[in-house]
């Protein structure tokens, strides 16, 4: 199609690694949004769209700081759990196409533990520096 802004005459993309749609499902809805979204910027920016994965990228952390905000402050973050399930399942419906064809342009799989292990030392952080009721 001529108005598909991803073609399968793509640049090719060797040495860039990129998580797949169903990584980043996971990480926006067991993990969170702020979370699944710098990892979306992050195939967003590798795939060649630099300024998008930027501003992404800024969203998620702006995302973030207003999340631990809300839990410092004791808010009810009701529905946050749904949005986070449908922005997921947005996200992998989005990514799996520029994704395969990434792929098949000699991009590789990037590894779905190194961020877990970032979130789980910044939640050990934020647990030992927040002070507790």
């Amino acid at each position: 199609m001529a108005d598909d802004p991803v073609s399968d005459d793509a640049i090719p993309l060797p040495r860039v690694k990129l998580y797949s749609p169903g990584v980043l499902a996971a990480y926006f809805i067991l993990g969170n949004v702020p979370i699944g979204m710098a990892l979306y910027a992050l195939n967003v920016a590798r795939r060649g769209d630099r300024w998008i994965g930027y501003v992404l990228f800024a969203s998620s952390a702006v995302a973030f700081v207003l999340l631990v905000l809300a839990a410092a402050t004791g808010r009810n973050l009701r529905g946050w759990n749904l949005l986070a399930l449908l922005i997921g399942l947005g996200v992998w419906r989005v990514e799996a196409r520029p994704y395969r064809l990434a792929i098949r342009n000699g991009a590789a799989p990037e590894r779905w533990w190194p961020p877990l292990v970032a979130v789980l030392a910044l939640m050990i952080l934020l647990v030992l520096l927040v002070p507790g009721e």
